[in-house]
């Protein structure tokens, strides 16, 4: 079954003011913490293709190392699955084996 792609107005109009989300860091950190928070409340889908990069900063009107930063933040923190070639998908990070 494909994923679901994501349109990038959707996702921007619910990011909504994300650059006051971390105003004494980077913003890729609020731009990750947003998107992060969206799927953490549900109203990102698990399993969601994001919208391309370079889609993503020319909607935001951001640089596009900016959502470079943030995809690669929620990578790490097991937010965003990927391949090569392929757009990131959204995922939940496993549970820590206790």
């Amino acid at each position: 079954m494909a994923a679901r792609a994501l349109d990038v107005d959707l996702l921007a109009r619910e990011l909504g003011n994300w650059r006051t989300s971390s105003r004494s860091g980077p913003a890729y950190h609020g731009l990750a913490d947003a998107i992060r928070l969206l799927l953490i409340d549900g109203r990102l889908p698990v399993g969601a293709r994001l919208p391309s990069e370079r889609v993503l900063a020319d909607t935001l009107r951001v640089s596009r190392t900016t959502v470079t930063a943030a995809y690669a933040q929620l990578r790490e923190d097991g937010y965003l699955t990927a391949r090569r070639g392929a757009r990131s998908l959204t995922a939940l990070p496993a549970a820590p084996v206790a």
